[in-house]
């Protein structure tokens, strides 16, 4: 199976590059807030946790999920 040539490759690059930088920042946030707690009831108060910070404004900006999601 032919796989082409380099003449067939597109000659511009991307000028976006892509980032994980939101979805770092979102693991960090969650991370920090479960290791605060540290011991959950059931797998319910995890999920409520974790979705809380999901969803929650930061200083009148849009909820760090809510930015991932629209970047993505």
């Amino acid at each position: 199976m032919p796989v082409g040539n380099a003449a067939d490759w597109p000659t511009a690059r991307p000028k976006k590059i892509q980032s994980t930088n939101p979805l770092e920042r979102i693991n960090r946030e969650v991370e920090r807030r479960t290791d605060f707690v540290q011991v959950f009831p059931d797998d319910d108060a995890l999920l409520r946790l974790v979705t809380a910070v999901l969803f929650e404004p930061t200083n009148g900006s849009p909820s760090p999920a809510a930015t991932y999601l629209k970047a993505a």
